[in-house]
């Protein structure tokens, strides 16, 4: 809401930008309105981006961190690189926002966060 106040003789004396607090319920609304609805695509697939969606990413990327640094606590001669190609560029099975199960590298999934990640970002500001 454009805030603009007059002098007594009419001149003006201060435009300024004031939003009261509908608009600001109202902005935010819309902010997560567009998050929720949020899609990303990678490789061909379009993944959800939706709050709840990062947070299943996350968790899925979170186990897989996991996983590769197991598997060189495990294996002290195994390097970085081969964990990380071990682990990351091994399957699992994913709900597209299409609702098919998509066969797709975990790579595909951290892929998928970040761009998600940036997408949010993108809405909210940042």
């Amino acid at each position: 809401m454009l805030k603009t106040i007059h002098s007594s003789r009419g001149m003006l004396v201060t435009n300024d930008v004031v939003y009261v607090e509908e608009e600001k319920r109202g902005r935010k609304a819309r902010k997560e309105e567009a998050k929720n609805k949020l899609t990303v695509t990678v490789n061909n697939v379009v993944f959800n981006a939706d709050t709840v969606s990062i947070n299943y990413m996350s968790a899925a990327i979170s186990e897989a961190n996991r996983r590769v640094l197991e598997a060189m606590a495990n294996d002290t001669s195994l390097t970085i690189d081969k964990a990380y190609n071990q682990i990351y560029t091994s399957t699992i099975k994913w709900k597209g926002a299409d609702n098919v199960i998509h066969t797709i590298k975990i790579e595909t999934l951290a892929k998928a966060l970040e761009a998600a990640l940036g997408a949010v970002g993108n809405i909210i500001g940042v």
